[in-house]
């Protein structure tokens, strides 16, 4: 049979099924036997009321579709706004949100020029519609500036009112209502109200030191400082190394003897004036950046631990200063642990009446540099915490926790940190978190800066809070780069022997730890020099790597490379 001929039989077989021909239809089989039914009486009809037309439900507002866009160094989701600011993705509590208020790349603080690096956050003590930014700036003198933020029709305006601020770190407002801010020698302060705030500028300590025998300047050199329930001046004197392993063989550490390591306190004399002469508070404290004072006269030192290898020691630790009393530093870790360069020293770190543990312990090399107590409804979930931004690079940094605290403003000495900002690790929306001072606004809102990101944020109420994992973006240009032969050499023979032991990101394969070095700002530029070139350098302040400084040939490598 042709194939012409079996689509014919086909199509007539497929009509005939269809449309029924007329044909015979084959016999049937005869039907069985049914039994009879008996008779069912009638049943009467019963009305059944028309249906009525059940109402209109209430219109669901979807959620705004996400539209990603970049946005200084984040990708943000235009779509989903936070309070009127563009919305990062971060995981918050419930119905909050962060949104990104100002960056390096807006207009005025790009024309300033030099790098953006906020450090402090304060809240005009008038205006709701002002904050004041102590930004650092380049990693040297006088690259410091004082900007101010203005909200404006088209979102918040900055404007730089001073410069030339030698290494600023702290920013707070005073018992008379004006900001002061840290420098590295010196506390000034300055009326925001006056239409010339930096004209009003005057100094309130002085010949803070920064120097010491044998460096130049301190290792931990940045003035953070509080102000106690009584007015007096409590500031930090960040120590002069990391484990004061220069005074070894010594017994003791020589910060002791400098008072460096502690917190100092500048009686308050008057009014608007502080004693020029201070009282050593407290020693044994690596570098106290975090403090702060509450109502009921607490002071609370958040410490930042020594630079172990490990990733799970030591702890950060969180004290309640006590006039006279010695937390450990250097020779103790956690409550009870020995340093292990220091097993000579006649300091004891157990039944030694003159050592005061830890209250308690937070996650280990968080590297915290603000604390804030959180009073308001404006966000709810926050409200009766103890805040602490996170700086560290490593698993546990990079966010903002939360401790609860009782009328004494302590919190328990077995309370659990929670996450208060996190889900801050670097990704395609945006670089790894790095958060430094915090306000509270005067309308409830958190504000907080990052340094290394050069960001001003603020978390407020919101009903649409974007999260990490609900947006996509474009990869940045960090995932673009490519390792060639001369970054894996300097990779196998510079970054994995002497940068990995500290950042852990380095240790990826050659094209990971780059495009890593980039998400972590390592090859900006800083005055025509990149961030590596200035941290590697001999004479950084604060050197990596921190143990020694590379050698002749790892120097002409890295050079070689950052030269291209």
């Amino acid at each position: 049979m042709g194939p012409r001929r079996a689509i014919g039989l086909t199509l007539s077989l497929t009509i005939a099924l269809a449309c029924g021909e007329d044909r015979e239809p084959p016999p049937r089989p005869p039907a069985p036997e049914v039994p009879e039914v008996p008779e069912v009486p009638e049943v009467p009809a019963v009305e059944v009321e028309p249906p009525t037309t059940p109402p209109e439900p209430e219109p669901i507002e979807p959620a705004p579709p996400s539209r990603v866009e970049a946005r200084g160094p984040y990708q943000v989701d235009l779509g989903r706004d936070c309070d009127g600011l563009p919305a990062l993705s971060l995981d918050t509590p419930e119905g909050t949100c962060v949104g990104l208020v100002a960056h390096a790349e807006l207009p005025a603080i790009a024309e300033a020029r030099g790098r953006f690096r906020p450090r402090s956050v304060v809240t005009d003590p008038q205006r709701d519609d002002v904050m004041w930014i102590v930004d650092h700036g380049a990693r040297r003198s006088r690259a410091g500036r004082l900007w101010r933020l203005t909200r404006g029709d088209d979102g918040w305006e900055a404007a730089r009112i001073a410069q030339r601020l030698d290494r600023p770190h702290g920013g707070r407002v005073g018992p008379d209502g004006w900001i002061y801010v840290g420098e590295v020698q010196r506390i000034r302060r300055f009326d925001p109200t006056d239409d010339d705030p930096a004209g009003t500028m005057e100094t309130v300590v002085d010949d803070l030191p920064i120097a010491l025998p044998d460096r130049p300047v301190r290792f931990h050199p940045l003035t953070s400082f509080v102000f106690s329930a009584d007015g007096d001046l409590i500031v930090n004197m960040g120590s002069g190394t990391d484990r004061c392993l220069e005074a070894l063989p010594a017994d003791r550490c020589v910060d002791e003897a400098r008072h460096t390591g502690a917190v100092w306190r500048f009686a308050r004399t008057g009014p608007r004036s502080w004693s020029s002469e201070p009282e050593y508070f407290a020693h044994g404290l690596r570098n106290s950046v975090a403090l702060a004072a509450h109502a009921s006269g607490a002071l609370l030192q958040a410490e930042n631990g020594v630079d172990f290898r490990e990733d799970s020691r030591p702890h950060e630790e969180l004290n309640i200063l006590r006039r006279g009393a010695h937390y450990g530093w250097p020779y103790c870790w956690d409550r009870d642990q020995r340093d292990p360069e220091w097993t000579h020293s006649s300091f004891g770190c157990e039944d030694n009446p003159a050592y005061t543990p830890p209250h308690l312990l937070l996650p280990p090399h968080g590297a915290p540099l603000d604390m804030l107590y959180y009073r308001g409804a404006h966000l709810g979930a926050l409200d009766g915490l103890l805040l602490i931004s996170l700086h560290g690079y490593r698993s546990p940094g990079h966010r903002v926790i939360g401790l609860p605290v009782g009328a004494d403003g302590l919190p328990p000495a077995d309370a659990t940190p929670t996450d208060v900002i996190a889900g801050w690790d670097a990704s395609d929306l945006g670089p790894r978190g790095s958060p430094v001072g915090m306000a509270q606004a005067r309308d409830g809102s958190l504000w907080l800066v990052e340094d290394t990101n050069g960001t001003v944020l603020r978390m407020s109420r919101d009903r649409w809070a974007a999260h990490r994992g609900e947006a996509r973006a474009e990869p940045v240009a960090a995932e673009t780069l490519e390792a060639d032969a001369l970054f894996t050499s300097l990779h196998a023979s510079v970054l994995r022997p002497r940068c990995a032991p500290c950042h852990d990101f380095i240790g990826t394969e050659p094209t990971g730890a780059l495009r890593a070095m980039a998400r972590e700002g390592w090859l900006r530029t800083e005055d025509g020099r990149t961030v590596l070139a200035v941290r590697t350098a001999a004479d950084a302040t604060r050197r990596m790597p921190p143990d020694r400084p590379l050698g002749a040939a790892q120097r002409a490598l890295l050079e070689r490379w950052l030269s291209r």
